[in-house]
């Protein structure tokens, strides 16, 4: 009959809805952790033992816990001193920031040998040299995972004086154009085809991780700047005359 038809209906209908409540939605999350201080390998490790908890369950204490405790509770260290982090899970497992005194170097929580493997002395030199003189520069690889530590070696090599610029190791595309119209020095990072859907202005410093090289942007072009001259005058001029091949450059 019709009204056993729509019985039968609604009890399907009724039995699917409980079918679909009891299954068990898995979204993929992302955790980062975003500072105004450089501690890379604090981080690193607090990010590696967070992901640790999330496969194991974290026993009682919800994942949420263990990441407002550490953005909410731990201190920033005083300089010259160390605050540890142990969530008690294991040996080995206490986290370690820490500050060196004022008058001494600032942290470096990343490895130097991304600079010395990709960039030849002489490209060091110069980067070195851009950096102080604040010119605008942008740094590029294919590879992104060199490039922060090539920018944070360079800023810490620049000590006691402090960058002022515009500093972002890895840079976001969609807000790089409007960054490279800035009237002030900065030192950016980018992916290398980033690079390809990007118009570069005028009087822009770009060195190419890749293939160890240093360009400058000109009257709408990208010249490569040679390497027959050591009087380091491509510096003084910041790039508006004399540029090309010939440019005369820091040796």
């Amino acid at each position: 009959t019709p009204n056993r038809s729509k019985r039968d209906h609604e009890r399907r209908k009724q039995r699917n809805n409980e079918k679909n409540n009891n299954k068990i939605l898995a979204r993929t999350k992302c955790l980062s952790i975003l500072s105004h201080y450089p501690f890379f390998t604090g981080f690193k490790k607090a990010l590696k033992l967070l992901y640790q908890i999330s496969i194991s369950g974290g026993g009682d204490t919800p994942l949420e816990r263990y990441v407002a405790h550490l953005t909410l509770c731990v201190p920033l260290p005083p300089p010259g001193n160390n605050v540890i982090l142990d969530w008690g899970l294991g040996d080995n497992n206490a986290i370690i920031f820490s500050q060196p005194d004022r008058e001494d170097l600032p942290p470096l929580g990343v490895s130097v040998l991304p600079l010395f493997h990709m960039l030849s002395p002489p490209r060091i030199a110069r980067l070195f040299a851009l950096v102080l003189l604040e010119r605008k520069v942008i740094l590029c690889s294919r590879d992104l995972d060199v490039i922060t530590p090539i920018l944070e070696t360079i800023r810490v090599m620049i000590f006691p004086l402090d960058y002022s610029g515009i500093y972002i190791p890895m840079c976001a595309t969609h807000i790089v154009e409007a960054l490279l119209q800035a009237p002030m020095p900065f030192a950016i990072g980018l992916a290398s085809e980033a690079m390809d859907r990007i118009e570069v202005p005028d009087g822009i410093w770009i060195v190419d991780v890749d293939t160890d090289m240093i360009w400058l942007s000109q009257a709408g072009r990208v010249l490569r700047v040679g390497d027959d001259d050591a009087n380091g005058e491509w510096l003084v001029d910041d790039g508006v005359s004399g540029c090309g091949q010939d440019l005369p450059i820091l040796s």
